[in-house]
């Protein structure tokens, strides 16, 4: 701390002229030395500081600003300084310029400063402009003396008390978001994408036609104030790494640890929700583009991240007085020290911005939208987590804030009433279940897998139990026992029969259908050895059957079914695949396939059943209903007389290769009709006519494909065509030119 001969001495000497004369020191003799001031000041000063009669003459603002100043050991930011003084109600509730229009009867904090600069209580400890002495302005930081300090009377000296009513606001409308709905739609998303996933654009995000369809699937319309809703789940998806991206779309990231986030308490979300956005520095694209602004209005770079702002806010948070609603105004006030731009950069360098001349007042303002919209956009991520409330004067105007019981619940560890939750589920006769008020994730998660999501409200979800939703279900491992236990468990009542005994039976068609991997297929042309194989002690363990002349094997006991057969003396071919095996394969005769072998391969079966009849196992007949059914099923023609090619190796006759496509409709249909044509000299005649008269565009139809100016005319009236294309000079000639 400086003293107050060394204070004194880094004045310039007018500064020290015009503060002995504000205290009769000079009485009017201006050639006095710089030295002699400086001895004389010091005696005079510090003798007025301890005369407690003067002290409490004071304004009752510079003795707040002296109680200050000592409360901070005799040194302090100006902005520093604002903050205690606006609450008190001494300076106006927003930071004025020198050069600005005044709007307020209270002083600024630089005003009050300079009147205790003038009678020696404080020294400026800012250097002037473009001088290597201090001036009274600017005023960035200020102190009191050490012998000043040590014989104020400090009792006399009280600290400025805040007046509530200035922070308090309580608004004409309020919104909260309930964080159980708002988890729940992110578990809705999720599920949403898992089951479809959505399309990545080259800009990375999500199509616009996606997030309708996800916006859709909760309930909501993807306009105005839902689209940004949208957005900002989208956002917290991707913070807690549950979203995973490749180039060309967007799913989910189904592993423990999300399972784990939906299966957890309503406290455990709301926490790692909270902890993860205070983290996260994203939004990438959104802080490069606030940083880059800043540097382009001030020459400042940000130094500090979107975490560190997160801190910052939340500091100032746990300082506010609990669910007291406070004026956005005061909040930033408070926040950016008074200073525009005081939150975005450390409140000094902000200031000298707003002092230095070559800045406009547009950029101070520039800056402080800047703040604004970065103070906004926390606050909304916030409110989106049900733990601030935003207040409105009208539909848009944000006018004050007010922290929620759940803020407390996470920032102090507190208990919460919202912790127990009373939602309930209902499953109906018709096969729709309710879920009905604040459902843990844990159940809603269950629920997803084996029902169709129908509507979604705040209130209910409703879901139903269909045959296509319970097939994935199964597919993924569920069985209809579990299921139905679970209904037992989370409703507390008995499945209804009927949709007990439709369960059962759809899970009986499921398994009637079963995908068997890594097996190996046996082939006998008499059934009568396949049954004696089904009944060998060694193998017939191994063999299930498929019908009278075909069995499967598990991969891993083919080696001790091939040692058993040589054995048994069955000397079995083996299949090399679908290209060897079906390879002239086959001969063609008279509109038969036959095969020269008594047991075709299984591929060879399987491709020939697709365009021909079965007339016993080694034959096949080609049959007009035959290439119907296979051209209804999405056979091509051309694709089957390519397969007969290479099962026999030869081509089709032409005759039969002509019934084929007569069969399969190979040429389609065609229509006839009967127009009037017009043929122009040109075709830039006639599309200069159709873009200058409206009648000739909706009455002509120009031929595609041509370059003479041909049109079909569609007007049903001749005459009225005629007439308005002899208006525009033409001669109309009905020849045949053809």
């Amino acid at each position: 701390m400086e003293t107050i001969r060394t204070a004194l001495d880094n004045y310039h000497y007018d500064v020290l002229k015009q503060l002995a004369e504000n205290i009769n020191l000079n009485n009017g003799d201006q050639t006095k030395r710089k030295a002699w001031f400086v001895n004389n000041l010091s005696q005079a000063l510090i003798k007025r500081a301890g005369d407690r009669a003067f002290i409490q003459s004071l304004p009752e603002a510079e003795q707040a600003i002296l109680a200050l100043l000592l409360e901070a050991n005799g040194k302090a930011w100006v902005y520093e300084l604002n903050i205690p003084m606006m609450n008190a109600g001494f300076t106006p509730p927003f930071w004025e310029e020198d050069g600005d229009k005044k709007t307020s009867e209270l002083p600024q904090i630089t005003d009050i400063l300079e009147k205790l600069f003038l009678k020696g209580l404080v020294v400026n400890l800012t250097l002037g402009v473009g001088s290597t002495k201090r001036l009274l302005k600017p005023t960035y930081e200020v102190a009191i003396p050490k012998e000043i300090q040590n014989v104020l009377p400090k009792n006399s000296l009280k600290l400025p008390q805040p007046k509530l009513q200035v922070m308090s606001t309580p608004p004409a409308q309020s919104v909260t978001h309930d964080i159980q709905i708002f988890i729940r739609n992110l578990l809705l998303i999720w599920t949403e994408l898992q089951r479809r996933p959505a399309k990545r654009l080259k800009s990375g995000e999500a199509s616009k036609r996606d997030l309708r369809r996800i916006s859709e699937s909760i309930g909501l319309d993807f306009v105005g104030t839902n689209e940004s809703y949208i957005r900002y789940l989208w956002y917290y998806l991707d913070i807690l790494d549950m979203l995973s991206y490749t180039d060309k779309q967007i799913t989910v990231n189904d592993n423990k640890r999300n399972t784990h986030f939906w299966n957890s308490s309503l406290r455990e979300q709301t926490q790692t929700i909270f902890q993860n956005y205070l983290k996260h520095a994203t939004q990438k694209d959104y802080f490069y583009n606030l940083s880059y602004t800043i540097n382009y209005y001030t020459g400042y770079r940000l130094d500090s991240t979107l975490p560190d702002y997160n801190k910052l806010f939340m500091a100032l948070l746990n300082q506010l007085p609990e669910q007291t609603w406070i004026s956005v105004e005061y909040f930033i006030l408070l926040l950016n020290h008074g200073i525009p731009g005081g939150f975005l950069l450390p409140p000094d360098q902000a200031q000298k911005i707003t002092k230095k001349a070559y800045y406009s007042f547009s950029y101070t303002k520039k800056l402080e939208e800047i703040e604004n919209e970065l103070v906004f956009d926390i606050l909304n991520h916030l409110n989106f987590m049900g733990l601030v409330s935003l207040g409105y004067a009208g539909t848009n105007t944000l006018t004050s804030i007010c922290t929620t019981p759940l803020y407390y619940t996470l920032v102090h560890n507190r208990t919460s009433e919202n912790e127990v939750q009373e939602g309930q589920i209902v499953l109906q006769p018709d096969f729709q279940i309710l879920a009905m008020g604040p459902v843990p994730t844990k159940q809603l998660a269950a629920i997803e897998r084996f029902s169709e999501r129908e509507s979604v409200t705040e209130g209910v979800t409703t879901y139903r139990i269909t045959k296509d939703s319970i097939y994935p279900a199964l597919q993924n491992g569920d069985s209809i026992g579990a299921i139905m236990a679970f209904m037992r468990q989370v409703t507390g009542l008995p499945v209804p029969q009927n949709v007990e005994r439709t369960l059962e039976e759809w899970s009986d068609q499921h398994e009637r259908i079963i995908v068997r991997r890594n097996v190996l297929i046996l082939q006998i042309d008499d059934a009568e050895a396949l049954t004696q194989l089904l009944e060998d002690k060694e193998i017939g363990k191994y063999l299930h059957s498929i019908n009278e002349r075909t069995a499967w094997i598990p991969m891993r006991y083919a080696k001790k079914v091939r040692l058993r057969l040589q054995i048994l003396k069955h000397l079995p071919t083996h299949s090399n695949g679908p290209q060897a095996d079906l390879k002239n394969s086959l001969t063609f005769e008279d509109g038969e396939l036959r095969s020269p072998v008594p047991l075709p391969s299984l591929y060879i079966t399987g491709t020939v059943s697709q365009f021909a009849q079965p007339k016993n196992v080694t034959t096949w007949i080609l049959t007009p209903q035959s290439i119907g059914a296979a051209s209804q099923k999405g056979l091509d023609i051309l694709t089957i007389i390519t397969q007969i090619k290479t099962l026999t190796g030869t081509q089709l006759p032409a005759d039969w290769e002509k019934k084929l496509k007569v069969w399969g409709h190979h040429y389609g249909d065609a229509h006839l009709a009967q127009v009037m044509l017009l043929r122009f000299d040109s075709s830039e005649a006639l599309d200069e006519l159709q873009r200058k008269d409206y009648k000739l565009r909706n009455w002509l139809t120009p031929l595609p494909r041509t370059t003479d100016g041909l049109a079909i005319i569609t007007h049903p009236d001749i005459d009225e065509v005629k007439e308005v294309l002899t208006s525009w000079g033409i001669k109309l000639k009905e020849i045949r030119w053809w």
